[in-house]
């Protein structure tokens, strides 16, 4: 307890001096590679513009979190690591058992937020769009001549029609997903279960006690819950990092 409660300061200082230090250093080569462009043609490319949007936003928030997720992951697989060697004192099969149980459950998981997580806000060029013709009526610049020439049922039309064009078949694909997910979180719950009725038989045989009883059961739970909590992270990380191929391709743009 002491320990965690000491290391936790010590890790989230860690994580912001680490995320403000990559954020400086991809801010700045933005600005290097920008000042080398000449003329204003590159700006005629929608794939190029869109590069250069996400490259600027994702440069303030994408690299901290990148930073923060992946040491997150790292922590939750430790843990599960130090984890397994208690539960390998119950039974040396319990830590595999549990673990091939959880990996169907932490692969769809993955996969659901890859394919659906922030699809609405970041992930294609069509959320970007949203999020443009959603924030123009608000900017102080624009929001003068969107009033003056009474333009905005034009931008609220837009915008619904954009939203549906995304969330229609998102919607699909994530009931489609959560379906699956569902049956392989019962899968990881059902291993837990045979974990907790295996320690209550030993316990029942004399060969284990109570107090070992409620350490086995607390220790599954946080096995099962840091294995969750890493796939989330890793799940999470495709999303931070799909940035990175515009954003190269930003920053090694010809002069």
């Amino acid at each position: 307890m002491f320990a965690s409660q000491l290391i936790g300061p010590l890790s989230l200082t860690f994580q912001n001096q680490v995320g403000d230090h990559l954020t400086a250093y991809v801010t700045e080569q933005l600005l290097v590679a920008a000042n080398t462009w000449q003329g204003l043609e590159r700006f005629e490319d929608p794939a190029f513009v869109n590069d250069v949007e996400r490259a600027r936003k994702e440069a303030i928030t994408g690299s901290f979190n990148l930073v923060i997720y992946g040491l997150q992951a790292v922590i939750a697989f430790l843990t599960v690591i130090a984890l397994s060697f208690i539960l390998f004192t119950l039974h040396p099969f319990v830590p595999f058992i549990l673990f091939l149980a959880s990996l169907p459950q932490m692969v769809l998981q993955w996969e659901y937020r890859h394919r659906t997580t922030s699809r609405l806000y970041r992930q294609t060029p069509e959320a970007r769009r949203l999020q443009y013709i959603r924030d123009l009526p608000l900017l102080p610049e624009a929001a003068k001549d969107i009033r003056l020439y009474n333009l905005g049922p034009f931008f609220k039309k837009v915008y619904s029609r954009i939203f549906v064009d995304i969330k229609t078949p998102l919607d699909r694909l994530r009931h489609k997903l959560m379906a699956v997910t569902t049956l392989s979180s019962c899968l990881s719950a059902a291993s837990a279960g045979c974990v907790y009725l295996y320690t209550a038989w030993l316990v029942l045989q004399g060969r284990a006690t109570i107090g070992e009883f409620v350490l086995y059961s607390g220790i599954v739970f946080l096995f099962q819950n840091n294995l969750s909590n890493a796939g989330f992270s890793l799940g999470f990380l495709p999303v931070l990092l799909n940035f990175l191929p515009g954003l190269f391709r930003v920053l090694h743009a010809p002069p």
